[in-house]
């Protein structure tokens, strides 16, 4: 890794690679879908000057996509079920990696986390 590298976080949560990659790359982009853990990571990426925050799902289209965030732990979730354990369904939006690119939203990512 490079310190002009752009670094994807993809499903940052609440941002412990984020903050870490900041500190050794050029740019940093954290994609999360579950809202919940928005306002917390938004606060995160707040104080890192190279970061920014896409609140999306990546995917392999663009448009929405349901995903699933467990009951009993909702740092957790997931575009399937695949715990069997009971979830909460939110209809969030997605964007494919290609699509962001082309549109000029992302640059091409050197390094992917």
């Amino acid at each position: 890794m490079k310190s002009s590298d752009t670094i994807f976080d993809v499903g940052a949560n609440l941002g412990l690679h984020t903050l870490t990659f900041a500190s050794i790359a050029r740019e940093v982009i954290s994609f999360e879908p579950n809202p919940s853990l928005v306002p917390n990571l938004r606060k995160t990426v707040a104080n890192l000057p190279n970061s920014r925050l896409l609140e999306i799902c990546l995917s392999e289209q663009d448009g929405s996509v349901d995903f699933h965030i467990l009951d009993w732990n909702h740092m957790l979730g997931s575009l399937a079920n695949w715990s069997g354990e009971p979830t909460t369904t939110v209809t969030v939006s997605a964007r494919s990696i290609d699509s962001l690119i082309e549109e000029g939203i992302v640059p091409p990512p050197q390094v992917e986390g």
